[in-house]
């Protein structure tokens, strides 16, 4: 179907921005751009914009591509390289939109960016599968950056040899043959130089909370920036503070919804056993309940949901005798004498904390391929501690671990995964920064409890959660 003429204006406007965001050197920022191009781009505009704006998005790759490259040989800010695989998500998929799919120059054009933006992702098996070999000089010279960086040096020699002779589509940059000899040279043996980084604790006691965020924290966990619209479902996974953040955002009149865990067993084994439940459901369509709660409800509502935020409550957790986890429930409608008795209680480790993870991001991607995850760790201090002497230093060593897991997991550059450094913002930056800002920002404050966050300290975290995550201002 072809498009109207408003479109193609629209379109051509959109793109005006994108290039704008290049001019200026803030590509990094170009993503809700992207996203509004994702929705706009299709088949039906002419050649001739289809072809101006394919160029455009290769040439936005190729600048994020340098500094993307720089970002991995020097292990560098982390939410930029997070932010990075996003855009080159993004852009990847408006090619797909626009690509005629024939041997045109246009349908060229659209295969190079489709892989390029699979290199900067890091999958050179697919880019290698996208491209045709010996068919452009350009898609030879990408052909033959894969081949090095998988390893397969006699390959991409040869196939630099062949590609120097050919045409390309290309006419606004020239392969780099001298960097990809000497990927070529360094193939699987190659050593990336990592660079000494560091940052000074921020001395001044009175600097608002938003550039404290900005400082310390959110530039270096590729915090979801722009992420959530007004209308979007959200599905808050976890302990207590879970739930007050459901009921906040409810309050806010969004679409918030909350599968709550008690504190005691908010445990990564017992989530991960939650999501295996809701993939069994996902294969055979029999329902059934946990903690309470109906499968189909609860995949539905993850199915359905943009965003799911899984707040992480504790690394201690309760096992049978053969080693298998335990969920209060059913047998053991409640924890007690008989639950002790029959049950051990021990720390669970980094490396078991973050394959849980890993597990549970997989399987809500099953179930939602689209969902964004924004990971988190609850502030809510430990009821009780096991196997140690003091409850302060086993919610030290919990919590510890659980963020150390996190960060691991975060490593892994995963698209669409975000933490949100709530534990940090209620133990490190409201104690340390809090001088120009209500006096009740301390546990306890409303009804002396002293594990309780008060209601003045989750608003200011869930505040700068919107003011952060949010697309647009809340009425």
């Amino acid at each position: 179907m072809t498009t109207s003429g408003t479109d193609e204006i629209a379109l051509i406007e959109k793109m005006r921005a994108l290039h704008g965001f290049l001019n200026d050197g803030a590509f990094f920022e170009s993503v809700e751009t992207l996203e509004c191009l994702l929705e706009m781009s299709g088949p039906g505009f002419t050649h001739q914009t289809k072809l101006s704006a394919t160029v455009s998005f290769h040439k936005h790759l190729l600048y994020l591509k340098r500094y993307h490259e720089k970002f991995r040989a020097t292990d560098l800010d982390r939410g930029l390289r997070v932010a990075g695989l996003k855009i080159a998500q993004l852009i990847r998929g408006c090619v797909e939109k626009l690509d005629p799919g024939d041997p045109s120059d246009l349908g060229a054009l659209c295969l190079i960016v489709r892989a390029e933006g699979a290199i900067v992702a890091g999958e050179h098996d697919e880019a290698l599968a996208i491209l045709p070999r010996e068919r452009d000089r350009y898609m030879s010279f990408l052909a033959a950056e894969c081949l090095a960086q998988l390893g397969r040096r006699e390959e991409a020699l040869g196939l630099m040899e062949t590609a120097r002779k050919l045409p390309s589509v290309v006419g606004y940059v020239e392969p780099n043959w001298d960097y990809l000899n000497t990927a070529a040279d360094r193939g699987e043996t190659e050593i990336r130089a990592k660079k000494i980084r560091s940052k000074r604790w921020l001395s001044r006691t009175d600097v608002p909370l938003e550039k404290i965020l900005d400082d310390q924290l959110m530039r270096w966990t590729g915090g979801p920036r722009s992420l959530i619209a007004r209308d979007d479902r959200i599905v808050a996974v976890g302990s207590c503070f879970a739930l007050n953040l459901s009921y906040a955002l409810t309050d806010l009149g969004m679409d918030a919804h909350a599968l709550p865990f008690s504190e005691e067993i908010n445990n990564t084994h017992v989530n991960r056993l939650l999501f295996e439940q809701l993939l069994a459901f996902d294969d055979t369509g029999e329902d059934g309940t946990f903690q309470g709660q109906s499968l189909a409800d609860l995949h539905r509502l993850i199915a359905e949901a943009k965003v799911l935020i899984f707040t992480c409550g504790t690394s201690v957790g309760f096992f049978k005798p053969d080693g298998a986890p335990v969920v209060p429930g059913g047998e053991y409608a409640n924890i007690n004498a008989v639950f002790f008795r029959e049950n051990v209680a021990r720390k669970i480790t980094v490396a078991e904390n973050t394959a849980n993870l890993r597990a549970i991001v997989s399987a809500a991607r099953k179930i939602n391929p689209e969902i964004a995850i924004i990971l988190t760790v609850s502030p809510v201090p430990l009821a009780r501690a096991f196997d140690e002497d003091s409850a302060v230093v086993g919610d030290f060593l919990s919590k510890s671990t659980l963020r150390v897991a996190i960060d691991e997991l975060m490593g892994d550059g995963e698209p669409g995964l975000y933490y949100w450094p709530s534990f940090e913002i209620a133990k490190w930056i409201l104690p340390h920064y809090g001088r120009e800002l209500p006096d009740d920002l301390f546990f306890g404050a409303d009804d002396g409890v002293s594990r309780h966050p008060s209601r003045e300290m989750v608003r200011e975290i869930i505040g700068a959660f919107l003011q952060y995550s949010m697309k647009e201002e809340l009425g």
